[in-house]
């Protein structure tokens, strides 16, 4: 609901988007850890340059394996991995460590210089990895083992995830948690969230661990609502690159039957695809919580007595953030922050709202 640096704001980072491009140069060096001056056989990058050497080869294995058969394609493989090594890597760093709208030109970029038959077929409408795209996704930029690592615990911890709420819906919580069990004393906290990879891992297996290609939120957005739709920076809001609370305003509107939480875009040409992808309206419009708002600030501002007036700021915005950096930190904070506005006729509560 608000761009991931706002919420380091709250969390006292002074200069968040520093801060992240300090996280992405960390990243990079977890990736390819040196000995003796050299990359070890575990980096990333001589996972590339390993299989690159079997593409240029003509491995046998290689070629039946991740090229269908077809030395021709093997071939091809071979220059993307040649692009990607070009220079020191620069490239194949660049795909680690760029934000959001880099991302999308390096996708875009290679999109024109490859053929889509290389990374993934099509079955009917839906995008299935080749095997050269599983190879990819899997083995080289290997996102289960990314999972699983210290550093992705670290960072979520470092972005200040710990118990949060999701910021493509605000609704579901997202959390660090504790683990009691001694067979995991090396591992005491757990992620409770999924990392969503905004550009699709089926089409772009070589963004499956670049770190501003996932996005924490929770398992409700992720494998309910997102699953495979494409998602692009024209149509969708990146909770690394844009916020959400600047294009959309939460209101509560009257129907024929009875009231609703409503949804609707606050600036010209907002991206409604991060509304409907992720059926916010639906979700929202009969929440309970959201809609007493209304009720209680209506009885209560109503009967209310000049000394009555501090309690009766403190009873409405319990649990409601004040500044927008503190959007996350609330279940709904977006929605309620938004309502409390709308309808604080006695402007009361508004300038409070930061």
């Amino acid at each position: 609901m608000i761009k991931i640096t706002k919420h380091l704001r709250s969390a006292g980072r002074a200069n968040p988007d520093s801060y992240l491009k300090n996280q992405a140069d960390l990243y990079w060096d977890a990736l390819n850890p040196t000995k003796n001056g050299s990359y070890i056989s575990t980096s990333l990058i001589s996972a590339v340059q390993k299989y690159r050497d079997l593409a240029d080869n003509l491995d046998e294995d290689y070629v039946c394996d991740y090229a269908g058969g077809d030395q021709f394609i093997a071939l091809v493989q071979r220059d993307f991995f040649d692009e990607v090594l070009a220079g020191s890597a620069d490239l194949l760093r660049k795909i680690i460590v760029s934000p959001p709208e880099n991302l999308d030109l390096i996708k875009n970029d290679i999109k024109n210089r490859f053929p889509d038959e290389i990374f993934f077929t099509l079955n009917g409408a839906k995008k299935v990895q080749s095997g050269f795209g599983i190879l990819l996704s899997e083995t080289i930029f290997n996102y289960r083992k990314f999972r699983s690592s210290a550093f992705c615990l670290r960072y979520l911890q470092n972005l200040s995830f710990n118990e949060v709420y999701c910021p493509y819906c605000g609704d579901k919580s997202v959390e660090l948690v504790g683990i009691t069990s001694t067979r995991d004393e090396e591992h005491p906290e757990k992620a409770l969230l999924d990392l969503d990879h905004f550009f699709s891992k089926s089409e772009f297996p070589y963004l499956s661990i670049s770190l501003f290609n996932l996005i924490p939120c929770c398992h409700t957005c992720n494998s309910t609502y997102k699953l495979t739709k494409e998602f692009g920076l024209d149509t969708h809001i990146h909770p690394f690159a844009e916020c959400f609370d600047e294009h959309f305003l939460f209101s509560i509107e009257r129907t024929l039957h009875g009231r609703k939480v409503a949804i609707s875009p606050s600036i010209p040409n907002a991206k409604d695809l991060s509304v409907s992808d992720f059926d916010l309206r639906t979700r929202y419009e009969t929440k309970r919580k959201l809609l007493k708002i209304e009720t209680d600030y209506k009885q209560r501002a109503k009967y209310r007595k000049p000394k009555d007036t501090k309690n009766f700021i403190d009873y409405m915005l319990k649990d409601v953030p004040l500044k927008q950096s503190e959007i996350l930190s609330e279940c709904h904070g977006k929605a309620k922050r938004d309502i409390l506005r709308s309808i604080d006729v006695y402007n009361l509560l508004r300038p409070r709202i930061k």
